[in-house]
């Protein structure tokens, strides 16, 4: 199984359910979205590099059939996307560190802002 398939999904996973975890800093919380948004973007650069020298890629979860499991793909166009996702998701990290008020911080937006990265 080629794990930079998977890489952009279970990083703002992990990193949302990180967040959780420290929601009583705020300067933490910050740090963690910061290194999880640049992870995502570096991830999924990984992965057109891949798709580009390789060709299309493709992993079964779970060892389950097409019908029945979860079958994830990357073609170049695809890849294309998951990179402006994860370029986008992190201009807007280091854009909400100044522009966000603290009580909108206060309530979960970093753990809420990677579970939408992760969608």
């Amino acid at each position: 199984m080629n794990v930079l398939l998977i890489l952009p999904i279970i990083i703002p996973m992990f990193t949302g359910i990180l967040v959780v975890f420290f929601r009583s800093s705020l300067r933490t919380q910050r740090l963690v979205s910061l290194i999880g948004a640049g992870a995502l973007l570096a991830s999924s650069i990984a992965l057109v590099i891949d798709v580009y020298q390789h060709g299309i890629q493709a992993a079964q979860m779970g060892n389950w059939p097409a019908p029945y499991g979860i079958t994830l793909v990357a073609d170049l166009f695809g890849a294309l996307m998951v990179v402006l996702a994860g370029t986008v998701g992190t201009a807007v990290a280091v854009y909400s560190l100044v522009s966000i008020d603290r009580q909108r911080e206060q309530f979960a937006y970093h753990p809420l802002y990677h579970f939408l990265l992760m969608g």
